[in-house]
């Protein structure tokens, strides 16, 4: 149950007397007064397991020596951690695990990292116990994956991770005793997400990635905090290198909005910045091919044919197109380049392809473009309503908080999803739902009507709201009230029955949370949608609740920065709306020019534009039309009929291929700047290595 008491109890540790709330454990109360208890199994982020036995300590007033990391802290309770009997203890398990632990430090990935090298040096180096030592071949768990089982103290903690965190089983433990080995089910490879948590929380060295082993030892290599580039949950990242090599990812227990945990994009992906295709000089497109030019070549190229473009066909010939995946720096530099250097407000990005639907509802029921809600509030929700998230594979670590609201603390789930339960090992959030209904993309709008309507009819609506927006609770009334229940469950599949049921739980909850992902926001209706999620919240009194909230969930990286940052046609910086007159003064006073008067074109707009010979030069920069839009929009030849194409991008996509400049772009593991992860938190991103080639003009990290 989740712990709602504020009640302390006060112990002495080793003679030190401190107070900390009721329920904590004596082995997390003790590392409050700095004092480290040795442990294998114990991990913060698991239930109890008390396997290991390492962790014993003296408690007074009881005979014998207890678990530290499942004994619970009580009032007046005096510990003690560093005794003769204590020390001895901690001896003997570790005598215990050095009868069957190879010798094989030299060549152990963990070598200079591990908890058991780390005691074995503090209590003893040698075991009295002398038997045959035991030996498991090792297994290939995945090209990612490997396993040394002769190393593995048994602890579990992956075993439990996989489980209780992951939610996905996918590891078990196979024999008893000293033959106990971690397995994948059934005799194929590993069948997972491949988030890296197992390799992470293993103590020692029995998994270990398979991308960075033999490659180092840890006083070799530098360290950059980081954040994560691959989506809107904004994990914060350790970077580690040699010599200017990514050699490996990983995140400390408790370090940032991720708090340790990884997806496989976060652990595995990091070298992808480093693959040998990266477009590493400026290209120059001559007799119909790119060669290689210097910076100076290519930008005094891309400054006279802009020029001549802008006298000859005037700045509205232009437009530009930036990712979601630059730093807030580089989209609000590239937005203020388009609108005063080429002075057109032609601009777009990728968060209006989806993410702009969500921060727009927002904008118009709240008042505000981020959420109300953080992640805390999503663990301690009491009910969670989930539409079109696909959450484990689009935004894994919201997902991890989702799940722990569910396992955790028994919160009740919601998910109306294009997804079914899946069987097996892959971790499938419609698997942890009380109630789920399935349906296409393009019946979520009417799925959400369904429960407005029942919301409605049944009743469920806040008095509150009802005596303060009566002429709004009678229009939506009126509104769902033309709605049939046949039609709704023609177009959705769905009964009444469940609709009813859905509302009556959605209405229940005290801490109400409610969460739209992208195959929501970039459906068909996606913005009334999200404004018909808000009417949910706002009817059951739960828009504004303490804890309550609507939170559109962010696809790329920093799609949240990219509308703050103006990279919107619609938008200025801020998310001031572009005709709001006061907002254009605002931005005018403070850059000291005029802003260009004419609304600006989308991307599909701006497509339709130079296949009619309007646009004449398109500035794209991260992002690849050709390839991610259908080929049906005519993409490909539009953009063959532009005077000017310039792609700034760190591989040569389908678009960059037909630009006729293209120039290098450093990675997010390359430069500083700051990203905005989807809640709206916005974090430093730190370089780990120089830019690649001529990727920037910036040759080295500052010493």
């Amino acid at each position: 149950m989740r712990k709602t008491t504020t009640e302390t109890v006060r112990l002495t540790i080793d003679g030190i007397s401190i107070s900390v709330p009721k329920g904590t454990l004596v082995i997390e109360a003790a590392r409050l007064v700095g004092v480290m208890v040795p442990h294998f199994c114990y991990h913060p982020k698991l239930k109890p397991d008390a396997n290991c036995r390492m962790c014993l300590v003296e408690v007074e007033r009881m005979p014998k020596l207890q678990t530290s990391c499942s004994t619970v802290a009580t009032e007046g309770m005096a510990v003690r951690t560093a005794t003769t009997v204590v020390h001895n203890a901690h001896k003997s398990v570790l005598e215990f695990i050095l009868a069957n632990h190879p010798l094989d430090c030299p060549v152990c990935d963990q070598g200079g990292k591990c908890d058991l090298q780390d005691f074995s040096h503090q209590y003893t180096a040698t075991s009295r116990f002398e038997e045959t030592k035991r030996i498991f071949q090792k297994e290939y768990f995945s090209p990612l994956i490997e396993t040394q089982m002769n190393r593995c103290v048994q602890c579990l903690r992956c075993v439990r991770y996989c489980d209780e965190v992951m939610d996905v089983k996918a590891l078990a433990p196979i024999g008893r005793g000293t033959m106990t080995e971690i397995k994948s089910f059934g005799a194929h490879p590993l069948d997972c997400e491949f988030c890296g948590g197992c390799v992470q929380i293993c103590p020692v060295g029995a998994i270990t990635s398979r991308l960075s082993m033999y490659e180092y030892r840890p006083w070799m290599l530098k360290r950059a905090d980081t954040v994560c580039m691959f989506c809107g949950d904004g994990c914060q990242i350790t970077v580690q290198t040699k010599d200017q090599e990514l050699i490996e990812v990983n995140s400390a227990q408790g370090a940032g909005r991720n708090s340790g945990d990884l997806c496989a994009r976060g652990f595995f992906g990091f070298r992808a910045a480093s693959h040998p295709s990266r477009v590493t000089h400026p290209l120059i497109r001559r007799n119909g091919v790119l060669v290689q030019a210097t910076w100076e070549e290519a930008l005094v190229f891309v400054a006279e044919q802009t020029n001549r473009l802008k006298l000859a066909h005037g700045p509205q010939a232009f437009g530009g197109l930036i990712s979601g995946r630059c730093t807030n720096e580089e989209l609000y530099l590239f937005q203020k380049f388009m609108r005063l250097t080429i002075g057109t407000n032609n601009l777009d990005s990728s968060a209006r392809y989806g993410h702009i639907n969500g921060v727009q509802a927002m904008r118009s029921v709240q008042g505000t473009h981020r959420w109300t809600v953080t992640f805390e509030d999503i663990v301690q929700a009491d009910v969670l309503l989930l539409v079109g998230t696909n959450i484990t594979e689009t935004n894994p670590i919201t997902g991890l908080k989702v799940k722990e609201a569910v396992k955790k603390y028994d919160a009740t789930l919601l998910t109306i999803e294009a997804i079914q339960p899946a069987v097996g090992t892959i971790s499938n959030i419609s698997n942890l739902s009380q109630q789920h209904v399935c349906v296409a993309p393009s019946q979520f709008g009417a799925a959400v009507l369904g429960l407005l309507k029942a919301i409605v009819e049944d009743n469920h609506v806040d008095s509150t709201i009802r005596q303060r927006m009566p002429d709004y609770v009678s229009a939506v009334s009126q509104a769902v009230e033309r709605l049939t229940w046949d039609d709704l469950a023609l177009s959705t599949g769905v009964s009444r029955e469940s609709f009813v049921q859905m509302a009556a739980s959605l209405a229940g909850g005290r801490r109400v949370v409610a969460l739209a992902g992208q195959t929501l926001l970039r459906s068909q209706g996606g913005y009334g949608i999200c404004l018909n999620l808000m009417d949910l919240l706002l009817l059951t009194g739960r828009l504004t609740a303490q804890g309550c909230g609507f939170a559109p969930l962010a696809e790329e990286n920093n799609d949240q920065g990219a509308v703050e940052m103006g990279a919107v046609a619609a938008l200025l910086p801020g998310a001031l709306d572009l005709t709001d007159q006061d907002a254009r003064a605002q931005i005018t006073r403070v850059w000291k020019e005029d802003l260009p008067l004419a609304e600006g074109a989308t991307l599909i707009e701006m497509i339709d534009r130079a296949q009619a010979g309007i646009i004449k030069g398109l500035f794209v920069v991260g992002e690849n039309p050709v390839g991610s839009l259908p080929p049906q929009t005519g993409v490909k030849e539009a953009l063959g009929k532009l005077d000017l194409l310039v792609c700034q991008e760190l591989f040569l996509t389908e678009t960059a291929a037909l630009a006729h400049v293209v120039l290098p772009a450093a990675s997010a593991m390359e430069k500083a700047g700051t990203f905005t992860n989807t809640e709206g938190h916005v974090q430093a991103v730190r370089p780990a290595i120089n830019p690649v080639g001529r990727s920037a003009h910036r040759r080295s990290l500052p010493q």
